[in-house]
């Protein structure tokens, strides 16, 4: 079944990956199925390290290409309210994006 999933990254990175699509880190690309779940991982962890914000690349896959991932621990899963895990492992083209979703964080001075 083809579906939206969610990939966090920083705002420079996110401009990157328009142009060359989502590359595998580590050898997967991360992914997670919700845009909450995505915001909510990854939004406390960008802030953690002072980033002005950080962007969330949505993508259409295929479910059954995907496997089930070992980043969001039930423990993570409670604390940060974060989703499934699931990684893939091979470059998700830019033809696969669907959008790329910015966001900013208020108490961040510019």
């Amino acid at each position: 079944m083809v579906q939206s999933y969610y990939h966090a990254t920083s705002l420079e990175a996110a401009e990157k990956i328009k142009g060359e699509g989502l590359k595998p880190i580590w050898d997967y690309v991360y992914l997670t199925d919700t845009i909450e779940s995505a915001k909510n991982w990854m939004g406390f962890r960008f802030q953690a390290m002072g980033a002005k914000g950080f962007a969330i690349v949505e993508v259409k896959m295929d479910s059954a290409r995907l496997k089930e991932g070992f980043d969001h621990s039930p423990l993570m899963q409670t604390i940060f309210g974060a989703g499934a895990s699931l990684i893939y492992n091979r470059r998700i083209p830019p033809s696969k994006i669907v959008d790329i979703h910015y966001y900013t964080f208020n108490n961040q001075n510019t």
